[in-house]
């Protein structure tokens, strides 16, 4: 062994600070370098789809992924038609977004469940969905099975109940060209109908052939039980020429009009079940009630407003048929006002058809601290697909009001004020001696200062009857500051400013300001405050103040009969405190 030089061991990794410390930076790292990945989602535009249908698989992505894409997983299940890809840029807010999408048309192999497998985007992949493929209809076409035009009806359910919605399903297959082609519009008595969203357009093969289809949808609500007739519709449209020419495709040589009609389409509607015992008979085939609070948990104070937002949304309604939510006629309590804004409704269309959406919101205002307990909500109505009563419910909730900080204190009283606790005598302790006569208090009357102070009190009450007598009784009618009128000038200048200008916001403020002034011993915290004060025809001008304020904050308010209002107010206030100041230095002057 060469002197001086030792055998070393290496060191483990634990009893490295370096190498552990790359470690754990590693280890923090790793959910970093997951988040970098690309979101690419996936969607069909129907689901279910039939087995003779072509329909879409739409993959989007908010930033590039990291290459482009494989389908050939897709080929497994599907037969690809065509692909395509889109971007789309926008501006919101100042901020440039971009979208892209990639669209896939493919046509289903099997009936059933189906997965669009995940899809690879360079390193990034999109998530599997499951899709529902029906197998192929029967059909009812104008014409025989290998017409190259051909019309289909499809009515879903063919025995509703009464209001129920019904699906009513147009397709147009053809193997040619069309131009000006017109197809009716459904006819049938003692229904409503609305069409669903844009015509979709897609292909079909039916008996090895393989056919372009135009689909349109309505939604039928029958309004009185027994048979519903759907006439046969029909379809004008001229055929173009083999495609081949080009003269043919763009001046129309060549082009024959031909007329086909379908089958007319026969419902059984069904009248209101007798289980459904709810008030408004609602058929639906889903229904959900919610509700949100501008704070949560809902909770306010005096005088503040909080805002409660219902909503339900309901598949196979119309908005029309949907309830109102919010009882208008009374308050969840005698002291919780309420201001409802009017209802926003609305219909969407989707693959079941309309969704009916109606959402209202109310201001809820307290006049009192404490716990209320806003009422709940029941919505009986009637599940088409499960063909039982059902009840959606809201639970009543608690609405915690705390105490305004504006409100003035409780008025002590005088023995609150005062510890009198130490002018009380004190009982002697049991075993406690007898206190000597030295100790004893010496007599009020022995002390020559109770003398010397009863003289001075009897210079001073004589020195006032002399002032009393000699200057006239005019000081005794003087009033002090905090007597004097209050002055209205500055809150009836904000009021009529905001009055004109047509603020309630600021009128609001005004009406405070003029509260605090009144009665400056306890200013009214609220309007309401200020409204039960001065009774009358404040109470109505007042209240249309508040819908303003807390319904749709642009509702109509009596700006000229409030302002008119506070004025002469104003004026007989400033009366009849001088009048009192006058009465009362009077009946001082009198009792003296």
């Amino acid at each position: 062994m060469i002197p001086g030089l030792y055998p070393t061991r290496p060191r483990s990794l634990s009893s490295s600070p370096l190498a552990l410390a790359f470690v754990v930076l590693l280890m923090s790292l790793w959910p970093l370098g997951a988040a970098w990945a690309v979101e690419v989602n996936v969607t069909s535009d129907r689901d279910p789809v039939s087995l003779e249908e072509s329909f879409n698989l739409v993959f989007s992505a908010d930033e590039d992924p990291d290459g482009e894409p494989d389908f050939s997983p897709l080929n497994e299940d599907f037969d690809v038609l065509r692909q395509g890809r889109s971007t789309q840029i926008n501006m919101v807010n100042g901020r440039l977004t971009r979208r892209a999408e990639w669209t896939v048309t493919v046509m289903a192999r099997q009936a059933g469940d189906v997965t669009v497998p995940p899809i690879a985007f360079g390193s990034d992949t999109s998530r599997p969905i499951r899709l529902t493929v029906l197998p192929g209809r029967a059909h009812r076409s104008a014409g025989s099975g290998s017409a190259p035009l051909q019309l289909e009806v499809e009515a879903e359910p063919k025995n509703p109940y009464v209001q129920a919605q019904v699906v009513l399903t147009l397709r147009l297959l053809h193997q040619v060209a069309l131009r000006n082609g017109q197809l009716e519009d459904p006819k049938l008595e003692d229904a409503m109908i609305q069409k669903l969203g844009d015509d979709r357009r897609y292909q079909i093969e039916r008996d090895g052939r393989r056919y372009g289809v135009i689909e349109r949808r309505f939604a039928i609500f029958p309004q009185k039980s027994g048979t519903l007739r759907i006439e046969p519709i029909g379809l004008e449209a001229e055929l173009a020429g083999s495609g081949n020419s080009m003269f043919d495709q763009f001046f129309g040589g060549g082009g024959r009009v031909t007329k086909i009609r379908s089958e007319a389409t026969t419902l059984q509607v069904r009248a209101i079940p007798a289980a459904f015992k709810g008030k408004h008979w609602l058929p639906a085939a889903s229904l959900t009630l919610d509700q949100a609070w501008s704070s949560d948990p809902p909770s306010t104070k005096v005088g503040e407003p909080i805002t409660r937002t219902l909503s339900v949304h309901g598949e196979g309604v119309t908005m029309g048929m949907l309830p109102e939510l919010i009882d208008r006629s009374a308050a969840a309590a005698a002291e919780l006002k309420q201001y409802p804004d009017q209802p926003a409704i609305s219909e969407q269309h989707g693959p079941g058809g309309l969704t009916g959406v109606r959402r209202e919101k109310t201001a809820l205002i307290p006049m009192k601290d404490g716990s209320f307990k806003v009422p709940g909500i029941e919505i009986p109505w009637w599940n088409t697909k499960t063909d039982k009563l059902e009840v959606a419910r809201l639970p009543e909730t608690a609405l915690k009001v705390l105490p305004s900080p504006e409100a003035p204190p409780p008025a002590s009283r005088p023995e609150d004020e005062l510890d009198l606790s130490g002018l009380a005598p004190k009982a002697p302790e049991p075993g406690a001696t007898a206190p000597s006569p030295a100790a004893q208090p010496v007599p009020l009357t022995a002390n020559p200062w109770f003398w010397a102070t009863l003289l001075c009190a009897a210079g001073w009450l004589a020195t006032g009857l002399a002032w009393y007598f000699r200057g006239g009784r005019k000081p005794a009618a003087t009033v002090t500051k905090a007597e004097r009128a209050p002055d209205f000038s500055g809150t009836l200048k904000q009021l009529k400013r905001a009055c004109a200008d047509g603020d309630a916001e600021a009128a609001r403020r005004a009406i405070l300001a003029w509260g605090a002034a009144r009665w400056p011993a306890s200013p009214p915290v609220n309007l309401e405050q200020t409204a039960s004060r001065l009774g009358g025809e404040a109470h109505a001008l007042i209240q249309d103040l508040n819908r303003a304020l807390y319904a749709d904050g642009k509702g109509n308010w009596n700006s000229d009969g409030l302002y008119a209002l506070f004025a002469d107010n104003s004026r007989d206030s400033a009366k009849s405190k001088g009048k009192s100041d006058a009465g009362e230095a009077l009946e001082a002057l009198y009792r003296m």
